[in-house]
């Protein structure tokens, strides 16, 4: 299956952003701070990841709840 034209533009792109010397110090910053500090085991820490991957489900839930009255 061929990319669509807005697929192929979103990996040119994201190939471009990973070129760029200050968005790679800039991704890798956000991750040292995020994951180097004292809380970064709750950060990762299994419970903190199940919700995670509830949290678009529940969304979904919550949008079919509201337009259904």
């Amino acid at each position: 299956m061929d990319p669509t034209a807005a697929q192929h533009e979103a990996w040119v792109e994201l190939v471009s952003l990973l070129r760029d010397d200050d968005f790679r110090l800039a991704v890798r910053s956000f991750f040292h701070d995020a994951f180097s500090g004292a809380r970064s085991y709750e950060v990762t820490a299994p419970p903190m990841l199940e919700r995670i991957e509830r949290l678009p489900r529940v969304q979904l839930e919550a949008m079919a709840a509201q337009r259904s009255g």
